[in-house]
């Protein structure tokens, strides 16, 4: 990729979050804030982000499903 193209990402990347301080490795990369959580409609265990209500967490496939079927 392109030393401009790399820049433009930085910015929009340091735009959404002001902490992001670019790519340092994939020893340093930052862990991503995940939790398990069974879907309420087929029971499939997902890994989630942590701000996702569990009472009602549907998967994105259930909910592909369900989009079908209207």
């Amino acid at each position: 990729m392109s030393r401009k193209k790399d820049r433009e990402r930085y910015f929009a990347q340091k735009k959404k979050d002001a902490t992001y301080e670019g790519f340092r490795g994939h020893e340093r990369e930052p862990k991503k804030e995940v939790k398990p959580l069974k879907c309420t409609i087929c029971g499939y265990v997902r890994n989630v982000p942590l701000d996702t209500h569990e009472q009602s967490f549907i998967c994105s496939r259930c909910q592909e499903q369900k989009a079908e079927m209207k």
